[in-house]
């Protein structure tokens, strides 16, 4: 064997001695920066909350939201009456006064006769005023009714259900009133044509002769006894009820009074 050889065994005898005993430092010392990135990320997290309270926080502002907008609907909705309301008053006053000059045989009926009867003003959700004319001349009527208002626009309205029916509308910016022809039916009873049949019948004694009612200065025509009138109309009067249409069964069942009806179980009313 040569003379150099047994010196390489002790070196690399020694060597691995020397590694074996490093190891545990390198350990030591990847263990540290190991720990070091640990603790790093640790103080990064953003605390954790307490199972389920975020959900409870989410609820709770879900909830605020709900009742925010419900209250806005609601003020947004009252707001919308009040300025409703106080323009159907301008243009049932015009309408009568000029009904008066015109020398027509007319009444406040429907809605408009229970609410300023009733309470003194209209029913804060309606959105017309209801008047009728004893056998009206609608073509004749018309022209002169759009030259004393010229503010309102007015049309005569055939109801698409009921071609034979035809009843006169003026518009104002958030409502409307309806001006529907009456008619004799035999010697007891007065048709108020809406196109809804014999719903809208009234006894004869029950409007004729007519009243006046001075209403806002202005002077406006009445059904004679308008609590017969009213009882024929509605039954209870005198409670209210929202979208109570009395009598008048067609108008009750239409989609538009079932929805707003089921609305007002929300205590939204329109």
């Amino acid at each position: 064997m040569p003379a150099g050889r047994p010196q390489q065994a002790v070196d690399s005898k020694d060597d691995g001695q020397q590694r074996a005993a490093d190891e545990p430092t390198h350990r030591q010392h990847r263990r540290r920066r190991s720990g070091g990135k640990d603790a790093a990320a640790l103080q990064r997290r953003p605390p954790q909350q307490p199972a389920g309270r975020g959900a409870q926080s989410l609820g709770a502002v879900t909830a605020l939201g709900a009742v925010t907008l419900y209250a806005s609907v609601r003020g947004g909705i009252s707001l919308f009456h009040t300025m409703r309301r106080r323009q159907l008053r301008q243009l049932l006053t015009d309408l009568a006064e000029v009904f008066n000059v015109l020398g027509l045989t007319y009444w406040l009926d429907f809605g408009s006769l229970l609410g300023i009867h009733r309470d003194g003003d209209l029913i804060p959700h309606d959105n017309d005023v209801d008047l009728a004319v004893l056998d009206p001349e609608w073509e004749a009527l018309l022209p002169q009714l759009r030259a004393a208002l010229p503010q309102y626009s007015m049309r005569l309205v055939v109801p698409s259900d009921d071609p034979s029916t035809m009843f006169l509308r003026a518009y104002c910016p958030l409502g409307m009133a309806d001006v529907f022809g009456a008619k004799a039916i035999g010697e007891d009873r007065l048709l108020v044509d809406c196109g809804h049949g014999s719903c809208t019948e009234i006894s004869r004694a029950a409007v004729l002769p007519m009243g006046v009612m001075c209403w806002r200065g202005a002077n406006i025509a009445v059904p004679g006894d308008i609590e017969a009138a009213l009882e024929e109309r509605y039954g209870d009067w005198r409670t209210p009820k929202y979208m109570d249409k009395g009598a008048d069964v067609v108008e009750g069942n239409k989609l538009y009074a079932r929805i707003f009806r089921a609305l007002s179980t929300l205590g939204i009313r329109i």
